[in-house]
């Protein structure tokens, strides 16, 4: 697999994804769902986190002078360790809320949390 090919598959996945959710939000606000509708917008959001951090990642390795497989190694030690660092945040938040038994942000962070997971195992299965 090339950089381009995996560019190709991550992103049009991630467009689905997105896709779905703001369908998903159009869909719960028509039926006055204010609150699930405004998860469909946090589940978008960290897609387009996730999706702008990949294209940084591969614009950089495009600029180097390495083989493809090089390029694709660095990619994938890269773009999986921020799967670690940009979670960290909310997951700290995560307990925070869980110790002041907030549930509406615990139902957040949980919520970014599984669409970063999602992403994750996905970039993994393609890679």
């Amino acid at each position: 697999m090339t950089i381009k090919e995996l560019t190709l598959q991550y992103c049009g996945f991630i467009e689905d994804k997105k896709k779905q959710c703001t369908e998903q939000y159009e869909n719960l606000k028509k039926d006055n769902r204010k609150d699930e509708a405004d998860h469909e917008k946090i589940k978008e959001n960290i897609c387009d986190i996730f999706e702008v951090l990949f294209k940084a990642h591969v614009n950089q390795l495009e600029k180097l002078s390495v083989s493809e497989e090089e390029k694709l190694l660095r990619l994938k030690a890269d773009f999986t360790n921020r799967f670690e660092t940009i979670p960290k945040n909310w997951i700290a938040r995560l307990e925070l809320a869980k110790r002041h038994n907030d549930v509406a942000n615990i139902v957040i962070e949980e919520l970014k949390l599984q669409v970063a997971k999602e992403l994750e195992e996905q970039f993994i299965a393609l890679y």
